[in-house]
């Protein structure tokens, strides 16, 4: 017989399956020297150690009842006046069950049980990589329920080939196809399950690959580089190639160049493992960029490079940069500013760029910053890259408008049909007398599809400030027409006016 301590001070009899509360209330004298008797106050419950998804059931036998009335935690039920009740617990944890029982005579008798509902024990795990080479990791991580606390890992094939970590990375050296299993223990109860799964890894041979990295690609006037070889395969042997920079070539494995020329330059690296002759090259074209400083006699000093911005909680704010956009598309052209690899969306008619993830971003020509702009054949976008505050141009005087563009795709303009195209206007600036409108004429529009994709260019374009809508300073404007994703960067006005 098992004794165990209730919640109360009183105690539970397990006899045969079957634990029973059990008390006696002792006989009253009555007025005439009788006695009424109470009864015994007598309950029991199948268990009070379960399973999520199984149940108990409660029993009142007590004599004399009057009245009872249960109330339950956790199970299919809250409460019951009836004196058998069978209940099932779906949810973990500790729930009391308290009954209260109202005899004949008016006495009252009540106790409280404690339940405990356990999760079973189900082993599981999930792995990041089922197809690698050799050499490469695998996180596992477990997702076992039933609060186990206990791992035993095997990795066929695996280093190390056990663990008893919770979330193991084990790596793997030779070819061939791997089991693995996991066994997980509940120390309270001791209960434990296993989950294996066979051919669950695939090695397969190490391939080479070239890969290098930089700790700068892109600097003023003349820099210095340090190339750092990131290629995987045993790899023991290194020719670089480097276009424009102070070494034409280097067999070293992580070699030093300086460049001193502005232009955009091509670095090659062909790596090869001795052991089997095997070799792989890595071709990076235009990977080094050197650009000249700004050209003097600037307009726009303070914002054709988009440098001149400010970044609080995930917004850029540009304060020579505004966009526009338009379309018949419910999804309207985007304008963003990329910084240092992340993307941000420009609002309509605004100098606020919004965190956007929807954009892979790419590498500025020079510094941290450049405008993209992806737009859909039907879509056209506006962007003011200067806009001056108490100055602008000037009445008769001649400019030229040079700026960096890198195309990435482009396709046609729905409105002609035509390739998309690159069209400049001049806002606050006119060609015709007593013209009302405040736009010059179009510039004469070059397509995308006559840049080299992948390539920064540079484009220029002049005009010349023939009359000026009152009231307003004349800046530059991009017009974006079509279907395109184009950077733009360093976009420079100059007074080109000849005296």
């Amino acid at each position: 017989m098992k004794m165990i301590r209730l919640i109360n001070g009183m105690f539970l009899y397990l006899l045969v399956g079957i634990f029973l509360i059990s008390s006696c209330v002792e006989d009253e004298e009555t007025d005439d020297g009788g006695s009424s008797v109470t009864g015994d106050f007598k309950i029991y419950t199948s268990d009070t150690l379960v399973f999520v998804g199984q149940s108990i059931t409660f029993i009142d036998s007590s004599t004399n009842v009057a009245e009872r009335e249960w109330s339950f935690e956790g199970g299919s039920k809250s409460s019951s006046k009836l004196s058998e009740e069978t209940l099932i617990y779906e949810e973990a944890g500790e729930f009391k069950t308290a009954i209260r029982v109202n005899f004949n005579n008016g006495d009252v008798a009540s106790d409280t049980l404690l339940i405990t509902v356990r999760d079973f024990v189900d082993a599981e795990f999930e792995n990041d990589l089922t197809d690698i080479e050799q050499t490469d990791y695998v996180q596992f991580n477990d997702i076992s329920i039933g609060e186990v606390d206990k791992w035993e890992w095997t990795f066929e094939g695996g280093t190390p080939s056990t663990s008893n970590e919770r979330n193991p990375k084990i790596q793997y050296f030779d070819i061939g196809v791997y089991d693995v299993k996991l066994k997980v223990t509940r120390t309270v109860d001791g209960m434990t399950d296993t989950y294996e799964l066979t051919d669950l890894i695939s090695v397969t041979e190490l391939v080479l690959k070239a890969d290098f990295d930089v700790d700068n690609y892109n600097f003023l006037n003349s820099g210095m580089v340090q190339f750092t070889n990131t290629s995987r395969g045993d790899e023991d042997q290194y020719l670089w190639t480097f276009e424009g920079g102070s070494i034409t070539s280097s067999t070293d494995e992580n070699p030093v160049v300086s460049y001193g020329s502005p232009g955009q330059y091509d670095v090659t690296l062909k790596v090869t493992r001795s052991v089997d002759g095997e070799t792989d090259t890595y071709e990076a074209n235009n990977f080094i960029v050197v650009y000249e400083a700004a050209p003097g006699g600037l307009v726009n000093s303070s914002g054709g490079d988009f440098e001149n911005s400010s970044l609080a909680s995930d917004v850029i704010t540009m304060p020579n940069c505004r966009v526009f956009n338009y379309g018949s598309s419910d999804d309207l052209g985007k304008v963003y500013i990329e910084r240092e690899g992340v993307s941000y969306l420009g609002s309509q008619g605004s100098k606020s760029f919004s965190l956007a993830e929807d954009a892979e971003a790419k590498r500025s020509y020079s510094g941290s910053n450049h405008l993209r702009i992806i737009n859909e054949d039907d879509d056209r976008s506006d962007i003011e890259v200067y806009q001056a505050s108490g100055a602008g141009l000037q009445m008769d005087h001649t400019y030229q408008v040079s700026l960096r563009v890198r195309v990435n795709s482009s396709g046609l303009n729905a409105g002609n049909g035509d390739p998309a195209t690159f069209e400049c206007f001049i806002n606050g600036v006119t060609t015709v007398e007593n013209m009302n409108n405040a736009w010059a004429a179009i510039i004469t529009p070059k397509p995308f599809n006559e840049f080299e994709v992948d390539k920064w260019e540079v484009f220029t374009y002049q005009f010349t400030v023939t009359a000026a809508a009152p009231n307003v300073n004349a800046f530059p404007v991009l017009r974006i027409r079509g279907e395109v994703d184009v950077l733009i960067d360093d976009v420079y006005v100059t007074d080109i006016t000849v005296p």
